[in-house]
């Protein structure tokens, strides 16, 4: 079933023989074409979004119904010029057709209505619902056909011209005011039935469903628009009409975003923001209708002094309206943000208490957005990338957390828009963790160095320590035994005292002196002072120290 690919292109090769023919007429009747234009750019940006919906899914009527609004658009647009042209005598008019075309206007309710009904998988939400399309179609026929009957004047340039029918019967204009009322409730049946498919659908439906419900906060607000306008001017008209333009045009661009591209951007939160503003819009209208009507029976009407004072009042309520507005709004249509914002102010109050530290940032989010997975990195000097607070890395799909301009950090979970409000109401939290992080890992490395000097010395001593014992005690020993051979021997003459203390002594002052160098370069106080307590008492035990003493004396005598 591709038809709806087939239906959407040759509306849209229609939409453009209608502009072609509009500026045509425009040129031939030399008129002016402000409004004409403005509406060509509405109907052919319309057909341009059909056209991608249904190029994307071809077998969805969705992208059929964008195209025919965007046609209905058009239509209206060349209708008004051609009406335009017809008042100068340009080109034929028959009062008849002024008369079958009069309500036409309503068919784009219609579309409208049907747009609302299969939106946005091409189908109703049940099929019980097959009446409300059919009877939408029936009372927009209805609808035209008794409004060519009507005793209304024509519209302007043709308000002069006379009806070209009589009026109605009593009871065929009872019946048409029934069949209007009817109208009007299939058309909030349909709107309704967004809201029914909104609860029983889930996933990527209600996400698409949620992009509707902009544009319904857009139109909501065009009847306080013009109610407003009306109020402080008297009559509805740039505002109301610019107001108009975007509702019109909102509902065919959130539906072409809901198909092509649901997931653009978090819609929980644009929802949310949508909603918040217009309230706000709402409100600030009725408070500048109420002072500039207030103070304009006291000063007159239109008094300048009457309008500044009402936009003065304005914007003292903005900022406190907005900000009460938003956290209302959150806590009912975008929890996340709201919970996460809670969460983040509540830690600042602990760590200004002193009960708290910026390293519980992490597990807050977590238990706030209610995502496990969520972490927090830092920008560490010396670390390679971004790590969390127990020096892991912190990569993947990441939001970076920016502060005067500077990335410090970033945010890596689930619902990437969330957590770019949450970057930057964290950010002051998430410098102090760096800073500290900072700080922790310079303490580190300075006790990681002093370590190094301590187990560098002791290694050297013991190196020390091990040449004198391995070595000149050796050779002390050794010494000693021969000093206590040759004292044994000295009587008979057996021994060569002399050659004993001249091999012995000289060996053992080499030795001495290279322990005293070590290969550090250190000199031979490097070691003394560790070694000395221990010498004196070997030297205090030794019984040859008097031999010592005279072969010195004797070697300084020599």
């Amino acid at each position: 079933m591709r038809w709806p690919w087939g239906l959407a292109v040759g509306t849209s090769l229609l939409v453009a023989t209608m502009l072609v023919g509009g500026g045509w007429l425009l040129l031939a009747a030399d008129l002016s074409g402000g409004a004409f234009a403005g509406l060509a750019a509405v109907a052919g940006g319309l057909a341009v979004l059909g056209l991608l919906v249904a190029r994307r899914e071809p077998r969805n009527v969705v992208g059929a119904m964008l195209t025919l609004v965007g046609a209905l658009v058009a239509y209206l647009a060349g209708r008004e010029v051609y009406y335009d042209a017809a008042a100068v005598g340009v080109v034929p008019l028959d009062r008849r057709v002024v008369a079958w075309l009069e309500e036409s206007g309503w068919w784009l309710f219609v579309v409208v209505a049907l747009l609302l009904l299969y939106f946005p998988e091409g189908r109703l939400v049940s099929p019980r619902w097959r009446v409300v399309p059919l009877g939408l179609v029936l009372l927009g026929a209805a609808q035209q056909v008794f409004g060519a009957f009507a005793t209304a004047p024509f519209l302007a340039p043709l308000e002069g011209w006379a009806r070209p029918y009589a009026p109605l019967p009593l009871g065929l204009r009872v019946l048409s005011e029934v069949v209007f009322g009817v109208f009007l409730g299939l058309v909030l049946v349909a709107a309704a039935s967004v809201v029914v498919r909104f609860r029983r659908s889930t996933g990527r439906p209600r996400a698409q469903v949620k992009w509707l419900a902009i544009a319904g906060v857009v139109a909501v607000c065009y009847p306080f628009v013009c109610l407003a306008e009306i109020v402080v001017t008297g009559e509805s008209g740039t505002v109301a009409t610019v107001t108009g333009v975007l509702a019109l045009v909102s509902l065919p661009t959130a539906v072409a975003v809901a198909v092509l591209q649901h997931d653009l951007y978090d819609v929980d939160r644009a929802v949310a923001d949508a909603v918040t503003y217009a309230i706000v819009l709402v409100a600030l209208l009725a408070t500048y209708a109420v002072s500039a009507l207030a103070l304009g029976l006291v000063v007159g009407r239109g008094s300048a002094v009457a309008a500044a004072t009402a936009t003065a009042v304005c914007a003292l309520v903005l900022a406190p309206l907005r900000s009460w507005l938003r956290r209302v709004v959150d806590r009912r249509l975008y929890p996340p943000r709201r919970a996460a914002l809670a969460a983040i102010d509540e830690l600042q109050h602990r760590i200004h208490a002193g009960e708290g530290s910026p390293e519980e940032l992490e597990a807050v989010l977590r238990q706030a957005l209610r995502d496990p997975e969520l972490r927090v990195g830092y920008l560490v000097p010396g670390a390679a990338g971004f790590v969390d607070a127990a020096g892991e890395p912190v990569g993947g799909e990441v939001v970076p957390v920016m502060l005067g301009g500077v990335q410090i950090g970033v945010l890596a979970g689930n619902g990437s828009a969330v957590l770019r409000v949450v970057a930057d109401a964290a950010a002051s939290l998430v410098e102090v963790t760096r800073l500290r992080a900072e700080l922790a890992g310079a303490l580190r490395e300075v006790e990681a160095s002093r370590a190094r000097l301590v187990q560098a010395g002791d290694a050297e001593r013991r190196r020390l320590e091990r040449d004198l014992h391995d070595g000149a005690q050796q050779r002390l020993v050794s010494l000693g035994m021969s000093l206590r051979l040759a004292q044994r021997h000295l009587a008979d003459g057996t021994v060569d005292v002399d050659g004993v203390l001249d091999q012995g002594l000289p060996s053992w002052l080499r030795r001495w002196r290279s322990c005293g160098r070590s290969r550090t370069g250190c000199g031979r106080r490097a070691w003394t002072t560790g070694c000395r307590p221990r010498w004196r008492r070997s030297r205090g035990t030794c019984r040859f120290r008097c031999a010592c003493r005279w072969w010195g004396m004797s070697c300084r005598s020599s």
